[in-house]
Parts: structure tokens; sequence; C-alpha cells
């Protein structure tokens, strides 16, 4: 599944014509795509929509062509205690994360973006976690980021520093039990990640 956020709307890249909630759209050529994600954008009004192709490789690869493609991983850390780590970042509850540097894969990326946020080092990634994406604009230029997300394993008691030059003002470990409340201030791109936290 393929749902690319735009705030608090999103679009859906299907190659299930039957299996949809909200408008379809199908796609053929790259040019009208560019048109329709732009027209998206701009018409604050439409909410959810489903994009088919048959092809769904197809489809991804011509959708990402159309947005400058950010790469980026981060960690859903469990401790000892069977607690999940967040973050607070610029007022929202966030998971750590970061871009992935050139020439660094995904795992590095996250594993060294969790210790540069949050100041613990030492974690085990034991699995792979939903990606997520969203979108936003920056410098007159559309943006896609596709976060990788690793479930991460810790067992020390470093005391956790919050990197403030990111704009991040607290780092605290969570009951998985409390964690729907926290995911009321999140991004609605990581609400996914979110739920799939067991």
């Amino acid at each position: 599944m393929y749902k690319i956020y735009f705030e608090n709307r999103y679009i859906e890249l299907t190659n299930n014509k039957n299996n949809n909630k909200f408008e379809l759209y199908y796609y053929s050529k790259i040019k009208n795509l560019k048109t329709f994600i732009k027209q998206f954008i701009k018409d604050g009004k439409t909410h959810n929509i489903y994009i088919y192709h048959e092809n769904i490789d197809i489809l991804v690869k011509d959708f990402f062509a159309c947005f400058c493609l950010v790469d980026a991983a981060g960690g859903v850390v469990e401790n000892s205690e069977n607690k999940i780590l967040i973050i607070n970042r610029l007022g929202r509850w966030d998971l750590p994360k970061g871009k992935v540097h050139k020439n660094e894969n995904y795992k590095t990326a996250a594993l060294r973006e969790v210790n540069e946020e949050c100041g613990i080092s030492n974690m085990k990634i034991i699995d792979s976690m939903p990606t997520s994406y969203h979108t936003y604009a920056r410098r007159g230029k559309n943006i896609l980021k596709r976060i990788f997300w690793y479930k991460m394993k810790y067992e020390g008691n470093e005391k956790l520093i919050p990197e403030k030059e990111e704009g991040i003002t607290e780092a605290i470990w969570v009951k998985k039990t409390k964690l729907n409340k926290f995911s009321k201030n999140t991004y609605q791109s990581l609400k996914i990640v979110f739920k799939k936290i067991r």
C-alpha cells in the first residue's frame, strides 16, 4: 500500500479499482498526473483520492517522479521496560528520524538518527516497520519524504538528551498503553506507524 499524505489528506496508489471508499482517478500519462497532483495540492476541499493503474510499479515510479524525493529513516525504540521512545518536535509528538546521508544505508541512518536526536546508543534493529510517506513544499518545490522505519531494542539506561538544534524539546519513554494519547497530537502520516506498535 502506498498512502501519501498531504498534511491531513492523502492520495493512495492502488492496482485494485474495486477496493476504495473515495474518488478513483485512472492514471494514463505522467503529464496528466503532474497536473492532477498540482490541482489536488491547490484545492484543499478534495479530501482523499485513489489513483489506479493495473501496474503498481509503473504508477509508483511515475508518481514519485512528480516530486523531489527525500529518503529518511527512523526508529521505533523499545526499552527493557517495554516502553517506547517518543520525542516532541516543534510542538508535536514524533519518533526519532532524519535524512539518509549519501552512501549510507537505511538501517545505519535510523540508528544514527536515534543516537543524534535522543542521545542513546547501542540499539539493535529487530524488525522493519511500515514505510511512511508525506509531502511538503520548500523553496517552490514539492517534496515527497519517504521514511523507512525500524523496530529497535534498547537495553541501556543512558539519559535521554533531546537534540534542541533540531527543534526537539522533549525525549521520553512512554508505556504502549499510553501511546494513543500522544498520537492525537502527531502527524497523520505517523499515525500508521503508531498503530503498528504492539
